[in-house]
């Protein structure tokens, strides 16, 4: 895609130097005056990636290609940090799975609403 944006870039500042040409200007002059016209590459790149809609699944892929780089230089950091993701990953399963059983699952009881609890004492 960038190779293709790259292109089409390419192509409109040549038909606009073509076009400044034609009216009479300098071709050193029409280059000059088409780059000033159009912006500067790379604002006009980011223009169009951000038009595309898929600006943000390239910032993710860049940021998990630093990620993984960064975590590659410091494997005791990489280790903690795996770590610590895996045990809190565990700890919120169980804690849902006890929660759900006991709090949201109905009792396996015909009509559960209607249990009770007795509790006596006697003095004796």
């Amino acid at each position: 895609m960038e190779e293709q944006l790259e292109k089409e870039l390419r192509f409109h500042l040549d038909q606009h130097v073509s076009e400044l040409i034609a009216h009479g200007h300098d071709p050193q002059e029409a280059r000059r005056q088409a780059r000033l016209a159009l912006g500067g590459p790379e604002q006009v790149k980011e223009k169009c990636r951000d038009a595309r809609g898929t600006r943000w699944l390239e910032d993710l892929l860049q940021d998990f290609r630093y990620a993984i780089r960064n975590l590659r230089n410091q494997p005791g950091f990489a280790a903690v940090a795996l770590l610590t993701l895996a045990l809190g990953s565990g700890a919120t399963t169980v804690m849902f799975t006890v929660f759900n059983g006991v709090l949201l699952k109905p009792l396996a009881y015909p009509e559960p609403d209607r249990l009770v609890a007795v509790h006596g004492h006697t003095d004796t």
